[in-house]
């Protein structure tokens, strides 16, 4: 392939819709890690799990609610969980094994920003709106709803 050359470009294989797909804008997407599975978040207030053959065709496996528009999502490392933040200001954990979600942080405006990190057993940190940074340990979100560790306030730049 050549960007300034002359080279040919193979023909470009037709777009493939996802079935059932949400019914307002899409905020984020996210791939697991460790098999054909999407993450999908929306305005319509759901984040929705899709399968994804290798012909790119796709299943809905499973979906969850927020009570307003979803803005991220993320999985864990090892794919049994998935993240989600919102304008409802919740965090919500997805246990892709049970099918149970479950709010597991809340912030004073909408959450912007969701980020698994693999360390220390796992952490959890969310951005929001409401200008701070709240950090999770994975233990911790086994145990209690809205357990923040630590939490940092102010203007990063």
């Amino acid at each position: 392939m050549s960007f300034f050359g002359g080279a040919t470009q193979p023909a470009a294989q037709p777009d493939v819709e996802v079935s059932d797909p949400p019914t307002d804008s899409i905020s984020a997407l996210a791939f697991c890690p460790t098999a054909d599975y999407l993450a999908v978040a929306s305005w319509d207030n759901n984040v929705r799990i899709y399968e994804i053959s290798q012909t790119g065709q796709s299943q809905g496996k499973a979906m969850y609610s927020h009570e307003g528009p979803v803005l991220d999502v993320c999985w864990s490392k090892d794919g049994t969980k998935i993240f989600s933040g919102g304008a409802d200001k919740a965090a919500r954990m997805f246990d892709v094994s049970t099918g149970q979600s479950t709010q597991v942080g809340a912030h004073d405006a909408p959450i912007k920003c969701v980020r698994w990190i693999d360390m220390n057993g796992g952490v959890l940190v969310t951005g929001s709106w409401d200008k701070t940074l709240k950090v999770t340990l994975e233990q911790v979100l086994r145990f209690q709803k809205d357990a923040t560790v630590l939490t940092f306030k102010g203007n990063f730049s």
